[in-house]
């Protein structure tokens, strides 16, 4: 009987075959000599460990890189059966593939760990008909390395989970983010929103700050700096601006390239405004730190109708400080009524400067009205007198009021509206759909215009609530006789769904952000 060639031992021979030598020209014999050297050399020379075997498992050649991994002198295992010296291989995956190897003809690729020597190994198997050449190489410290970094991985993403900071790990190669749970908590969104690349956490930077943060952390990287760090206004879930301190600690390779970066977001909004509130009361009567800025209203056929004024702190230490890190505080504490006279005799004062102008004169400011003005006793007084003393049309006033301030007392909201509009002063409805419903008493303010809010158009086009709402205002706007206008549009397809839909006019970063009335008058003129 045929001995099996895929067994472990060799059968019992009585003799070696040997072929005729048959006769060669001495040149020949030298030329082949030479070519076997240089193949000996080359083998022994290679930083793989490399041994064949014949088909009887017997070792018929190991380099000098596999007999030090072997731990056996070479001369020791030549002829010698792979299992009988090394028996801890038996029933391994390396027993499994070499036999397969050898018996489907196949090339096996493969690692294996070996108990007796506590390595790994990395194995490529290359069958032929007399045989295997096999090449490994000891890749012990790289599976200890993985390992040790698979639970470094873990201990960290522990300590990401257990702490109130929101952690972030950004791969750069790849360019994949990963954030901890605790967005959910701080900000309001779910992990997916800023897994994955980047983009998934600048778009939530305020606009009016993406730029410039994008520019400092990619400069950061590109550089040699070790870390990162920033303070910005990080928009939440609901669209509120939340003040965010920013680091990260930058990991490069031996090139000094960027590979990782680490870090943590930590939420300063209340000890901003705490710190902030001290100062609030030395500057709500009209400082020169403060100004207006005001924000194109353009509307179906690409005309500014109006714009929007809006409250900036030009703080001396801490640079432009947004209205909704102050105007809460100044709510609070009544600040708000000293605030909200010198926004109104701003913008009159700043619509007798544009009167002056054929591109400005027939602009309107709208002016963002407070609860606590629109309910104090001498409001109307105020607006009317303020209006008088600039000697400007009143009808290029708009007044915004937000539905929660309407309700607050409805009877009063109506009897002043009524005694501001008999002047030409004009209202609109701000932030409609987003506070308590005030549909009951839609019909009886004297409004002007709605404004559909800016958390309806962001997911327009991806949300299908999103669009019905915004369908439903257009569609109410235009029953009830009232302009539409919709804030926050940063994309043509918003505003393109939007005129579609019946809407009068559009304001956000697609056209403009708020500018400074000069820099305005002169974007203005030049069209």
């Amino acid at each position: 009987m045929a001995p099996d060639q895929c067994s472990d031992h060799p059968p019992d021979r009585g003799g070696a075959a040997d072929g005729p030598a048959g006769s060669r020209e001495p040149g020949q014999a030298s030329q082949g000599l030479s070519v076997l050297e240089r193949l000996s050399a080359t083998l022994e020379s290679i930083t793989d460990a490399l041994y064949t075997l014949d088909r009887e498992w017997r070792f018929t050649y190991l380099n000098r890189e596999a007999e030090r991994l072997f731990k056996r002198p070479r001369a020791e295992l030549l002829g010698k059966v792979l299992w009988d010296e090394f028996s801890a291989l038996k029933g391994q995956i390396g027993y499994r593939e070499l036999h397969r190897a050898l018996r489907e003809q196949r090339t096996v690729v493969f690692e294996e760990y070996y108990a007796p020597y506590r390595s790994w190994s990395e194995v490529r198997a290359y069958p032929a008909d007399d045989g295997l050449t096999v090449y490994f190489r000891d890749i012990s410290e790289a599976r200890r390395a993985a390992e040790a970094l698979r639970l470094s991985e873990e201990r960290f993403r522990t300590i990401a989970r257990a702490t109130t900071d929101v952690v972030w790990d950004w791969d750069l190669e790849r360019d994949t983010l990963w954030i901890s749970d605790s967005v959910e908590a701080v900000f309001g969104y779910p992990v997916a929103d800023f897994c994955g690349p980047i983009q998934a956490w600048s778009d939530h930077i305020h606009p009016d700050e993406r730029d410039r943060v994008v520019a400092d952390i990619r400069a950061a990287i590109a550089g040699d700096a070790a870390q990162w760090k920033d303070e910005y206004r990080l928009l939440r879930k609901d669209g509120s601006p939340a003040f965010v301190l920013d680091r990260g600690f930058i990991s490069r390779d031996a090139d000094g390239r960027a590979t990782r970066m680490i870090g943590a977001m930590v939420d300063l909004t209340e000890r901003r405004q705490a710190l902030l509130a001290c100062e609030v009361q030395d500057k709500a009567h009209g400082d020169s730190q403060f100004e207006l800025h005001y924000q194109p209203q353009v509307d179906r056929h690409g005309r500014v109708s109006g714009v929007e004024a809006l409250l900036r702190w030009r703080h001396p230490t801490r640079g432009m400080v947004a209205p909704a890190d102050f105007i809460a505080l100044a709510e609070e504490t009544g600040l708000v009524l000293a605030l909200g006279r010198w926004v109104l005799q701003q913008a009159c004062h700043q619509l007798l400067a544009w009167s002056a102008s054929p591109a400005t004169a027939g602009l309107e400011i709208a002016v963002n009205i407070s609860a606590r003005q629109l309910h104090h006793p001498q409001f109307v007084d105020q607006v009317l007198e303020l209006v008088a003393a600039a000697g400007v049309d009143a009808r290029r006033l708009k007044l915004e009021l937000t539905e929660t301030s309407v309700l607050e007392d409805v009877g009063d909201s109506i009897a002043k509206m009524h005694a501001l509009k008999a002047h030409g002063v004009s209202f609109a409805l701000d932030d409609f759909g987003t506070g308590y419903s005030s549909l009951a008493y839609l019909k009886q303010l004297p409004l002007d215009m709605l404004k559909i809010d800016r958390s309806f158009v962001v997911d327009l086009l991806t949300d299908r609530d999103d669009a019905v709402i915004a369908r439903t205002i257009l569609a109410l706007g235009r029953g009830l006789g009232m302009r539409v206008l919709a804030e926050g549009v940063e994309t043509a397809a918003q505003r393109d769904f939007l005129f579609q839909h019946g809407c009068d006019a559009c304001q956000g970063y697609l056209y403009s952000r708020a500018l400074p009335a000069e820099a305005l008058g002169s974007m203005l003129r030049r069209q």
